[in-house]
C-alpha cells in the first residue's frame, strides 16, 4: 500500500491536467450533440421547454451554446484562459440544473446529478487556474 501512495504523491501534479482535459472531452460532446443537425432540433426543443422560450429563441441559443461549449473545450485543451473556462464550465452546467430542476422538480436521476459532479469539476478547474506540464518543484 505504501508504494501505491508513493505513486500518488509522485504523479499528484497531473491532477489539474486530468481534470482539465476530462471536462474537455465532456465539453466537447456537448458541443457535438448541439451542433450536429441530427440531434440540434432536439437540444432547441430541450431549451424551449427548460427555459420556457419560443422556438425562434431555443434554436439560435441552442447553436450559441453549442459554439461555447466548444470554445471552453478547446480552452480547457490548449491551457488558455483555463481559469475562464473552468467558470463558464461550471456556471453553464450549474444553469442547466437549476433549470431543470425548477422545471420538473428534485428526482432521482442519475443524469441530473451527473451535472453536479461536472459544476464541481468546472469550478475546480476555475480555482487550480493554469497549471503547468511539469512536476512540482522540479
Amino acid at each position: 500500500m505504501e508504494r501505491f501512495n508513493n505513486i500518488g504523491r509522485k504523479l499528484s501534479w497531473l491532477a489539474p491536467i486530468i481534470l482539465r482535459l476530462g471536462l474537455a472531452v465532456v465539453f466537447i460532446l456537448f458541443a457535438i450533440h448541439k451542433l450536429t443537425p441530427a440531434s440540434a432540433g432536439q437540444g432547441a426543443a430541450e431549451i424551449e421547454q427548460l427555459f420556457g422560450i419560443g422556438r425562434e429563441l431555443s434554436r439560435p441559443l441552442n447553436f450559441y451554446t453549442g459554439i461555447l461549449e466548444a470554445l471552453i473545450a478547446l480552452a480547457l485543451i490548449t491551457g488558455i484562459q483555463v481559469r475562464l473556462a473552468g467558470f463558464l464550465a461550471g456556471g453553464m452546467i450549474t444553469t442547466i440544473f437549476v433549470a431543470y430542476v425548477n422545471f420538473k422538480g428534485l428526482k432521482l436521476t442519475p443524469d441530473l446529478y451527473r451535472d453536479v459532479g461536472l459544476a464541481a469539476a468546472g469550478f475546480a478547474v476555475f480555482l487550480l487556474g493554469n497549471d503547468r506540464p511539469t512536476p512540482r518543484g522540479r
